[in-house]
């Protein structure tokens, strides 16, 4: 993926932690940061979509957004259940522990 689509979706990513009253640690950015240049901005089948038939990218970005939200949600949910940390950021553990869970889920992995 182009690193303005991958800032782009890390802004995403921090927005929305942030309306969930969390932060994201510096070394949890990293990881989003690099799943998200390891994929391409190309909608793939995910276990509760089909694939994309658009070959809008603006469609495709905003897809592409929407899973981003949803796997930082599913990070949220795991420091929840975990206990919530208490510097209210969530770390690597949490991308880790969403990872084993929620994938896959396009464009995070």
């Amino acid at each position: 993926m182009q690193s303005d689509d991958a800032e782009h979706l890390m802004s995403i990513a921090i927005a929305t932690a942030r309306e969930l009253g969390f932060g994201i640690a510096p070394g949890c950015q990293q990881h989003i940061r690099t799943a998200l240049e390891q994929h391409p901005l190309v909608m793939a089948s995910t276990k509760d979509e089909p694939p994309a038939m658009s070959t809008d990218l603006v469609v495709t970005r905003v897809l592409a957004a929407a899973h981003v939200a949803r796997y930082v949600t599913a990070m949220v949910a795991d420091a929840l259940s975990t206990g919530l940390p208490p510097d209210g950021f969530l770390h690597e553990n949490n991308f880790f522990g969403a990872k084993a869970w929620f994938c896959p889920c396009w464009p995070v992995c």
